[in-house]
């Protein structure tokens, strides 16, 4: 049996009966069991059977005295009633020890044959004038839950609810406190679903109210685009207003369907409260009346009881807010804006005899005075609007300056290095050709090594690291004054295409920069290349003793220096992104065999003296 098949027999029981349905978490049926047919008996007790979860309680009563209960999990015999039940004088007579020991035989192997048993018991006691029902309480949350089974379930949190009839969830609204009914129905991580046994709207939005016995036809992509409109309001509602101490907050836009699918004025309260909520800047509560607050310069917190005020409004007043609300609802998450209506509401309602409750009557002169606001407010900002303006270009060729400037600095470092580098070669080829000595290009082009990659690569890469920190903090400049310029001229200004302008500007810097990065890397390596070069020409083409052999024990000190110094040092290189210390290592081993091969014959001949 599936929960659906469930339902049908348990609406079929309730169709001769009575049902009460007063409670988020349960409800009961009762009827006589005269009333229904023995196949609707059997398959009752059938139902019962297969979910016994779903039921809190299961009662068969003959007149005042309970025959058989639910006793934990099972259907028990209630014996003191059946014994009170055999001592009347029934006409015909009932013999109640036989049907109680025929209960005992089929249960609970045999529901059907047990229910056709207590069926055909019931049958007597109704023919010797005694009134026999039955009586069963459901757990509606177990019910819903499992309704909507493992099909609904998906990233969304879903609060599934269970009701009757909607104007059984109609009267159990207008029986509690609005701010009682947010807090139980509209809660904020999760999303209600409203399942109904009967006279089911079937509608997905603003929240689903849908058929219990076809859940399964709930349209999907429906059910997720209306959650995602229910946590976006709820989330809105939130923001925007601050609801103090345990008062859930809530939006018109979810109590909207309800109170328009309601025929009467049982959700006028909740509908109200969330209204109110809403066009307010704080909500509090004290006893059964609810304080609204719309402007604290000047002061306007007015008291209503929200059941009293809303059947003095009626329908008509409610349907004034409702369209006052809406008028504003397009610059809802403004602050701006609800400043201007909320000092309008407080400019037609502060002062009178009357208070709030006048609102539905100066709806018109509200939305006036509002534009009105709007105007002076526009007026008032031409020429903040103007500083802001001039603020904005300050701050844009700041901005763009001081990148230009960080990278223009960056880019003439590389260059002046390449210009060093080709100077070195000039030297070079001036030595070579000016006196054909050959033997200085070594010591000298060494000397010339170790100045660059000592002392030049770390200015260079200080360069490239001012960039990045320049880059950095233009992007916490351009935050501050940001926040500064929407503080100061709220949401007139629309800083989209100025967002626009700046991320390109870091982002050529930040290209610049990676750019720079790259040439310092290879010219690092390059220039250890040439330094193995020099080393093995100076060890492989002179003699031991000569210049190029203090050049090459100079170089290898200074390279390792520079590689195994601390990097909080004034030495240590390792700490720079264009560093390699594998490659520096190769190179000193290599400058160190360049070093120790001119020995080599020196110790061959020293070994036969020794």
């Amino acid at each position: 049996m599936t929960p659906r098949e469930f339902i049908q027999r348990i609406v079929a029981v309730s169709s001769t009966g009575s049902v009460n349905d007063e409670a988020i978490s349960n409800l009961s049926v009762n009827t006589e069991v005269s009333s229904l047919s023995e196949d609707t008996f059997k398959n009752l007790f059938e139902a019962w059977d297969s979910f016994p979860a779903y039921f809190s309680g299961f009662r068969l009563i003959a007149d005042d005295q309970r025959l058989f209960e639910l006793s934990g999990r099972e259907l028990s015999v209630n014996d003191e009633g059946l014994e009170a039940l055999a001592d009347r004088d029934l006409e015909p007579a009932v013999d109640v020890d036989f049907y109680r020991r025929g209960f005992d035989r089929y249960y609970p192997d045999e529901i059907r044959n047990a229910a056709g048993l207590l069926y055909e018991f019931a049958s007597e006691l109704t023919d010797a004038s005694t009134t026999v029902t039955i009586e069963i309480g459901l757990q509606k949350g177990r019910i819903a839950s499992e309704l909507l089974g493992d099909e609904f379930i998906f990233d969304l949190d879903l609060n599934p609810l269970l009701w009757w009839t909607p104007s059984d969830l109609f009267e159990w609204i207008g029986s509690r406190s609005p701010h009682e009914v947010a807090a139980e129905l509209f809660e904020y991580e999760s999303f209600p679903v409203f399942l109904f046994l009967q006279d089911a709207p079937d509608e997905v939005f603003p929240v689903p109210m849908w058929t219990a016995s076809s859940v399964e036809t709930l349209p999907k992509e429906e059910l997720e685009e209306a959650a995602d409109q229910y946590f976006d309001s709820m989330s809105a509602s939130r923001k925007f207003t601050h609801w103090r101490g345990d008062l859930s907050p809530i939006h018109p836009s979810i109590v909207e369907g309800l109170w328009e699918t309601c025929d009467s004025e049982q959700v006028s309260p909740l509908y109200a409260y969330s209204l109110l909520g809403v066009l307010s800047a704080a909500v509090d509560r004290d006893g059964q009346t609810m304080q609204f607050q719309f402007s604290s310069e000047p002061e306007f917190n007015p008291r209503i009881d929200l059941s009293e005020q809303c059947a003095e409004w009626g329908k008509s007043g409610i349907c004034a807010i409702r369209d006052l609300h809406q008028s504003f609802e397009a610059e809802e998450k403004k602050d701006a804006f609800r400043d201007l209506w909320q000092l309008a509401i407080t400019e037609h309602c502060r002062g009178t005899e009357r208070g709030i409750e006048m609102l539905p009557e100066v709806i018109e002169d509200v939305k006036s005075s509002y534009q009105d606001l709007q105007v002076s407010a526009v007026e008032e900002n031409f020429e903040a609007l103007s500083d802001v303006l001039e603020d904005t270009q300050t701050l844009m060729a700041g901005l763009t300056e001081r990148l230009s400037s960080a990278a223009n600095e960056t880019s003439q470092d590389i260059q002046r290095l390449t210009f060093t580098l080709l100077g070195a070669i000039v030297a070079n080829i001036f030595l070579v050709l000016r006196w054909s000595d050959r033997d200085l290009v070594p010591p000298f082009s060494i000397f010339v090594l170790i100045v660059i990659v000592g002392f030049y690569l770390p200015l260079i890469q200080g360069r490239i690291e001012d960039l990045d920190d320049t880059i950095t903090e233009v992007k916490n400049d351009y935050d501050f004054y940001e926040k500064h310029i929407r503080r100061f001229n709220k949401d007139l200004f629309r800083f989209g295409d100025l967002e626009d302008r700046k991320s390109a500007y870091v982002g050529l810097a930040e290209t610049q920069r990676q750019r720079a990065q790259t040439q310092l890397r290879r010219v690092f390596y390059a220039l250890l290349t040439v330094w193995c070069g020099l080393a093995i020409w100076s060890g492989f083409a002179f003699s031991f003793g000569q210049p190029q052999s203090l050049a090459l024990a100079v170089s290898g000190v200074v390279l390792a220096t520079l590689s195994f110094a601390p990097t909080d040092g004034p030495f240590g290189h390792s700490g720079y992104d264009y560093f390699s210390r594998g490659a520096t290592i190769v190179t000193l081993i290599i400058i160190s065999l360049s070093f120790v091969y001119p020995l080599l014959p020196l110790s061959i001949g020293i070994i036969p003296n020794f």
